[in-house]
């Protein structure tokens, strides 16, 4: 028989050393990997994330960008419109004093073509005037409308005479106003 001596606890540390540093290489490396797997992801969100914002800002800048334009031509159209407004009323006007001067009294002796040209102006510059974005030059224009208004309406050449300088008035400072903002939108 043959008398076997236990193993010391130094020899046991070594035995399971062995036995454990293969699973500690496989357990590291495999913690490495998660964690690289997992840094990956972390900077794909990341990176996604930072796309997403610049698509955003880029559409938003865009969407600024066509608001902005939107905003110059309708404002160049407007000072057209108000100027087509402005030389229909003056035709108007220069009509009824030549028909002042024949008869004596006041009154719209023009014809169709003129009130349609009239009518026509006005609604563009109405129409427009929703579209501006500005508040200041929006009152202004509706000034401009009620003086046009005023002035259509007006019984004698006096009231007629100061409606058309209220009206003169109101278009020329509607005018510039719409030119300062076209200037701050270059």
């Amino acid at each position: 028989m043959t008398f076997q001596i236990p193993p010391t606890a130094q020899q046991v540390a070594q035995q399971i050393a062995q036995q454990v540093a293969p699973l500690i290489a496989v357990a590291t490396f495999l913690l490495g990997q998660l964690f690289a797997i997992v840094l990956e992801w972390l900077r794909g969100r990341a990176t996604a994330a930072r796309e997403r914002e610049a698509r955003a800002q880029a559409r938003k800048e865009a969407a600024e960008d066509r608001r902005a334009e939107f905003q110059r031509q309708t404002l160049l159209d407007l000072q057209e419109a108000l100027q087509a407004l402005g030389r229909t009323s003056g035709e108007a006007w220069a009509a009824r004093m030549h028909n002042y001067g024949e008869t004596g009294t006041w009154g719209s002796p023009f014809g169709n073509e003129l009130l349609l040209r009239q009518q026509e102006a006005f609604t563009r510059v109405h129409v427009l005037q929703t579209r501006v974005l500005d508040e200041r030059l929006r009152d202004l224009v509706e000034q401009v409308k009620v003086g046009h208004q005023t002035l259509e309406l007006a019984q004698s050449k006096s009231a007629a005479g100061e409606a058309l300088n209220a009206f003169s008035i109101s278009a020329d400072e509607a005018n510039r106003r719409a030119g300062d903002l076209i200037r701050a939108l270059y």
